[in-house]
């Protein structure tokens, strides 16, 4: 997965928490509420990309193993 990939899955994950406090509107009482649910969705959407990452890792060393000839 490149950078611009991760960015995105990131980018997405704050998206998600973004939309959910666009009802409860923007105020000093709930940004520190903003801000805890916007670092665990980077921390979790970070969580995630690294395991796909790793994942995709695997299975190009799988398949470049299963090209090489015995």
């Amino acid at each position: 997965m490149a950078q611009l990939d991760r960015d995105i899955y990131l980018r997405n994950h704050v998206m998600g928490v973004l939309v959910s406090f666009s009802g409860k509107g923007l105020s000093y009482s709930n940004m520190g509420e903003l801000a805890d649910s916007i670092t665990e969705a980077v921390l979790e959407g970070d969580r995630k990309w690294q395991e796909e990452n790793l994942c995709e890792q695997f299975r190009d060393m799988v398949d470049a193993d299963e090209d090489v000839p015995l």
